[in-house]
């Protein structure tokens, strides 16, 4: 997570928690700073959840406006995709493997 939250530095994220077998949301969503998602006990909080069958998500947060990142889900990408979106200059700042086969990138746009 700090490696994420550095690599997308941002003033807000939302955090959604979405449970991986009935798809349902944790109910309740707030904003977080870095600084507060990186403290010991939301990173326990957020443990217990992943360890309850919840996916962890983070976004940046720019209320009705653009964050400046957008999310490219990459669910069974061709084995070339990240370097092809690297030679169209399209350069992720953060990829993860949400399960075997499945990736998401974060990719920096402009905020205007």
């Amino acid at each position: 997570m700090r490696r994420q939250l550095a690599a997308m530095p941002n003033e807000l994220y939302l955090v959604r928690l979405i449970h991986a077998v009935t798809k349902s949301c944790c109910p309740g969503e707030r904003l977080w700073t870095a600084s507060l998602l990186t403290h010991g006990a939301t990173v326990r909080f957020l443990r217990a959840r992943n360890s309850d069958g919840f996916d962890v998500y983070l976004y940046p947060y720019a209320d009705r406006g653009n964050s400046g990142y957008i999310l490219v889900d990459l669910d069974g990408p061709q084995p070339q995709i990240i370097p092809t979106l690297r030679a169209q200059g399209h350069e992720p700042c953060v990829v993860v493997q949400t399960s075997p086969g499945h990736l998401q990138a974060w990719i920096r746009v402009s905020t205007e």
